[in-house]
């Protein structure tokens, strides 16, 4: 208590600026809130997927620098269970963007991405059953999944790994 009254004194007292506290709480609370990330939405008109400006290039540059290294994308994809799902399908899609772009999309996972981007599957923030009958249905019968019992997590995995995401990255 003591300790917020000289806070009190000395963001206040100097000029007489009433709004110094408050603008110190304000940044307080920014950075907190920082810590905690929203989910990404591919609804959302701030999204802006394929653009240079956007939460979607902000979110993109992110994850391609927490992933630019073979190592971190091997240890990234083995932590499918703790995967927080926006992330992974931000992953499977920054991935398939490259494969379309390098023109090494045998299986069309692109149309997957242009649905995505068009907002098909909803906001994609969660696994959304036609988006992973979409993603399922990419996949040969040899790929090794269930089609009735994986959850949508290992769907992406299977994807990843079908479009070369750990030797080539994002």
């Amino acid at each position: 208590d003591t300790e917020v009254r000289k806070i009190n004194r000395k963001a206040v007292a100097p000029r007489g600026a009433r709004g110094a506290l408050e603008r110190v709480r304000q940044r307080a609370t920014r950075v907190m809130c920082a810590a905690r990330r929203t989910p990404h939405d591919w609804r959302s008109p701030d999204w802006n997927w394929g653009y240079a400006r956007g939460t979607a290039h902000d979110a993109a540059f992110e994850l391609r620098r927490k992933l630019s290294k073979r190592e971190a994308r091997e240890n990234w994809i083995r932590s499918v269970d703790t995967m927080e799902w926006d992330e992974g399908l931000l992953c499977l899609a920054l991935r398939i963007q490259r494969s379309v772009n390098y023109g090494r999309d045998s299986r069309n996972f692109g149309e997957v991405l242009d649905a995505l981007a068009a907002g098909t599957y909803g906001s994609a923030t969660c696994a959304e059953p036609e988006l992973l009958a979409a993603l399922r249905g990419k996949l040969g019968e040899a790929d090794g999944l269930d089609r009735e019992g994986e959850d949508g997590r290992d769907v992406l995995v299977a994807c990843l790994q079908k479009l070369g995401f750990v030797d080539d990255g994002l």
